[in-house]
């Protein structure tokens, strides 16, 4: 596993919850920033005022559900930059399908399924990810993680809650180590704590955090 699927927060596994990135939302980038040429929209611009009413739609429902697809996203390719890469693509293979979609039919599952297209796509390209995660358990870990994304994200939104009611030390060391993405090492130095003294303390955190979460919202396998 990538050193960013390692250090997430993740009281549930697959990448969810994580304090690296508060909003669970790829970091520095706007997702979708580029469009494919089509009915007003010029190579690489944003979208114009003519564009058409089904990319208009698909625009808005990405806009509002792009967190969450990134985070489907994270959970089959745990690290940042491929996971970004894939919601660009799967961004932009909505907005080319989009006059051939049923936008009156639930958003997610349609991006969902695009999703796991345009990560398949990705694997072939980067056949590291293979031995990683093996096709059939891929869509296994698809299949369930679209399954429980109701329950993960009551959960995500529990752990925020969670974080909020830590000392100001606690948070300023999760916001150090999974934020900023600081080593131990480095925040030690930074702080003049002691090395052996911040792993227990991050350890505490941790647990603190999964039993807070699990008596807001108890995990699938207790409900």
């Amino acid at each position: 596993m990538t050193s960013a699927g390692r250090r997430s927060l993740n009281p549930r596994g697959s990448g969810e919850f994580s304090i690296r990135n508060p909003g669970n939302r790829p970091a520095g980038r706007k997702p979708c920033t580029k469009f494919p040429p089509g009915p007003g929209i010029g190579a690489g611009d944003a979208p114009m005022r003519d564009a058409g009413p089904s990319e208009e739609l698909i625009l808005r429902l990405w806009v509002r559900n792009q967190a969450d697809v990134y985070r489907y996203v994270f959970a089959l390719l745990p690290n940042p930059t491929d996971a970004q890469e894939v919601l660009q693509a799967t961004c932009v293979a909505l907005w080319r399908k989009a006059g051939d979609l049923d936008l009156d039919r639930p958003f997610l599952p349609v991006a969902f399924r695009f999703a796991l297209l345009e990560v398949k796509k990705h694997r072939e390209k980067n056949r590291r990810w293979a031995s990683f995660l093996g096709d059939e358990a891929l869509e296994q870990v698809a299949a369930e993680r679209a399954e429980s994304h109701d329950l993960l994200e009551l959960r995500r939104q529990a752990l925020d809650g969670c974080v909020g009611q830590l000392p100001p030390a606690d948070r300023d060391l999760l916001d150090r180590h999974y934020r900023r993405q600081q080593t131990v090492p480095q925040i030690a130095g930074e702080t003049g704590r002691n090395p052996h003294t911040l792993y227990k303390a991050l350890q505490r955190v941790r647990r603190l955090l999964f039993d807070c979460v699990t008596s807001r919202v108890p995990a699938e396998d207790q409900v």
